[in-house]
């Protein structure tokens, strides 16, 4: 899979990529509110490396930070050609800095998983 050029290129935060947060951090989640206020502040970028794509957040420094730091949250899809995805939701220093997604083979990711079957791990 390769993101697409218009992705690659700094933007507001999609409808898609707002609803990859909003599963990856169910109700409930402790940094749940704080992550996706700053989603909605973020520039968002996309960097393929490899096959392996991430989706990068640049928050602003005036939104609040959020009560955590390092893997905040992991899910799991399986990709087209049935090889595992492991999604992982990064925050440094209390920002939304990466979703990660790589395949547990190493090969490069075929097609972006469906929102709805990602299951949390």
């Amino acid at each position: 899979m390769r993101a697409r050029d218009e992705l690659r290129q700094p933007h507001s935060i999609l409808e898609r990529e707002f609803n990859i947060l909003e599963r990856m951090l169910p109700l409930g989640h402790a940094c749940r509110e704080a992550l996706l206020a700053q989603a909605k502040r973020a520039t968002v970028s996309w960097l393929d490396s490899l096959g392996q794509p991430a989706i990068l957040f640049d928050v602003p420094n005036d939104v609040e930070a959020a009560p955590c730091s390092g893997v905040v949250a992991e899910a799991v899809a399986v990709d087209r050609d049935r090889g595992v995805i492991h999604l992982l939701l990064h925050a440094k220093e209390g920002r939304l800095a990466e979703v990660e997604l790589f395949r547990e083979d190493g090969r490069a990711v075929v097609d972006f998983p469906d929102i709805a079957k990602l299951q949390l791990e």
